[in-house]
């Protein structure tokens, strides 16, 4: 096509479209091509494969991605269906993997029983930042200044207390001391231990 084109008169010859076959006519009437344009025409089958499967294969990955979102959203949204239900929790284990459901009582008792707890932290030790430093993004959600020793447990108490349950972290016989060591009221400890140990076997025990 490009040599019949090439060789055809100029005023004859039909408008040619395809910018890339007009810069080949062109640069045939010039002259004869060169090595580099016949090995660029050699492969130009090649690269439109390329391309194509190119297009084949980002538009797979992302209906694959598609598809992965969707079925994630309708597996949560289905998950807080059916604990809304039951008035149980989904704990999701990647391995093996599977999916166990609890009661939520318990859970939702230590997440209040925690949030007393840090209330009664926050009024007796002052926070790391005060006055107009708190105005600074940095200062919004700063933490009290409590014994070096007992700064472990803080984290874990916070999390709780705004009702995310990562309970790895809390070890009753680790954290009792820590928790000691802010002197807080005895009851009021005892009580989240033994809260937490409950919710810790319930989450142990098997599914029927």
């Amino acid at each position: 096509m490009i040599e019949a084109l090439a060789g055809a008169d100029p005023a004859t010859c039909p408008p040619i479209r395809n910018p890339c076959i007009e810069q080949a006519v062109e640069r045939r009437r010039a002259g004869s091509p060169s090595a580099k344009d016949r090995r660029r025409w050699e492969r130009v089958v090649r690269d439109m494969k390329l391309s194509s499967w190119c297009r084949h294969a980002t538009r797979g990955v992302r209906v694959a991605v598609l598809a992965t979102l969707w079925l994630v959203a309708a597996c949560g949204v289905g998950l807080y269906i059916v604990c809304g239900l039951r008035n149980e929790i989904a704990l999701l284990e990647l391995w093996p993997p599977r999916i166990r459901f609890a009661s939520n009582q318990r859970p939702f008792e230590l997440c209040s029983v925690a949030a007393s707890l840090m209330k009664d932290i926050e009024a007796r030790y002052p926070p790391k930042a005060s006055g107009l430093a708190r105005i600074l993004p940095w200062n919004w959600g700063v933490e009290p200044v409590v014994p070096l020793a007992a700064e472990p447990v803080l984290k874990g108490l916070r999390g709780l207390s705004e009702n995310r349950l990562h309970l790895s972290d809390l070890r009753p016989d680790v954290i009792e001391h820590q928790l000691r060591i802010l002197v807080i009221a005895p009851a009021a400890v005892n009580q989240f231990l033994d809260t937490l140990r409950e919710v810790q076997q319930a989450l142990r025990r098997p599914s029927h």
